[in-house]
């Protein structure tokens, strides 16, 4: 009864108008009543306190992601970032709104220090690899698209970008295009064996094969396209 406790909760507070496990009560209950201009006024409050916890900067942020105001998020974030230094689930929320985003150009200037933080994380190299991608920083963008699929090898997304990447990279550059179109084959080909039925990666493997001349494979290609798609 979210209500009645604001209700009582208020109360409270006039008796001890400092205490920030009160206001945080306060702002968790119009939260939850669905008052978030008035929640996101008193997590304002516990944000300018001498005892800012990351539960408070997480709720707030939270409260700000509810109404579609991703600035306030992200400037409560690196406040947050600012006053609790050792915090690095913050970093991850912040990096984690701009590729949200498609705000590759500000995650990228996240990635250094997400990436020494998070050394063994599998989603948090593909989310790097797939900014640098973005970015047409294709030497980092391969780099990390091998570290996500050498820690979880059985996620399809970065087998599949690593076989886009070839591919654009290919027809790009004229250097080792041959070489890159096969490696761009090679992962695009594994990414088929973890989803068979992916259209996008059949095909792009149809416009590989037909770069490559090899037409066994784009026979076999094509007849698995038309019973998808017929």
């Amino acid at each position: 009864d979210y209500t009645n406790a604001l209700i009582s909760f208020k109360k409270s507070l006039s008796y001890v108008p400092s205490y920030n496990e009160m206001i945080a009560y306060i702002a968790f209950a119009n939260s939850k009543i669905g008052n978030i201009q008035e929640a996101a006024k008193y997590y304002n409050i516990l944000l300018n306190t001498d005892t800012l916890k990351t539960e408070y900067v997480y709720a707030a942020v939270n409260t700000y992601k509810a109404v579609g105001d991703t600035v306030k998020a992200l400037q409560i974030l690196k406040k947050g970032r600012k006053l609790l230094p050792g915090d690095k689930s913050l970093l991850f929320e912040e990096a984690n709104i701009y590729n949200n985003c498609k705000d590759y150009k500000a995650l990228a200037q996240l990635l250094p220090q997400l990436l020494d933080d998070n050394t063994n994380n599998a989603d948090i190299a593909f989310i790097a690899a797939n900014c640098y991608d973005h970015l047409d920083e294709y030497d980092k963008a391969e780099s990390l698209y091998l570290r996500t699929i050498e820690l979880s090898s059985t996620l399809y997304d970065p087998v599949f970008n690593l076989g886009l990447l070839y591919l654009k990279v290919s027809q790009l550059k004229k250097d080792n295009a041959d070489k890159n179109l096969s490696r761009a084959i090679q992962w695009l080909e594994k990414a088929n064996e973890i989803s068979p039925n992916d259209i996008k990666c059949l095909q792009l493997l149809q416009l590989a094969y037909t770069r490559e001349d090899n037409n066994y494979q784009l026979d076999k290609i094509n007849n698995k396209l038309k019973l998808l798609t017929n």
